[in-house]
């Protein structure tokens, strides 16, 4: 949930007039899937990410989903914080004990 918070905030900094009330959604889904790839040692696949949502999201495709990344990496210009003080700050607001 961190990862996934701290890539919005990224979006949000860099491209803040793309994010509105009816493209929130979208882009938390596709932050949650990048940040699942990226905390996972093991291979996680669009497919399968999709597959787990396809109960909650009627209308999700894998295709859809892996359009979805790419648009917000893009968006990212391909770039991940790597800043931990920003990670930090996003755990605390989630309510996560930082040690």
């Amino acid at each position: 949930m961190v990862i996934a918070m701290v890539l919005v905030e990224a979006l949000v900094a860099c491209q803040g007039m793309l994010v509105r009330s009816h493209s929130v959604r979208p882009i938390f889904v596709a932050a949650c899937v990048l940040a699942r790839k990226l905390s996972s040692d093991a291979d996680v696949t669009t497919a399968e990410c999709s597959a787990a949502m396809d109960d909650c999201f009627t209308n999700l495709s894998a295709l859809l989903l892996a359009r979805m990344e790419e648009q917000l990496l893009v968006l990212l210009d391909w770039r991940m914080p790597v800043d931990p003080r920003v990670y930090e700050s996003c755990a605390r607001a989630l309510g996560v004990e930082v040690a």
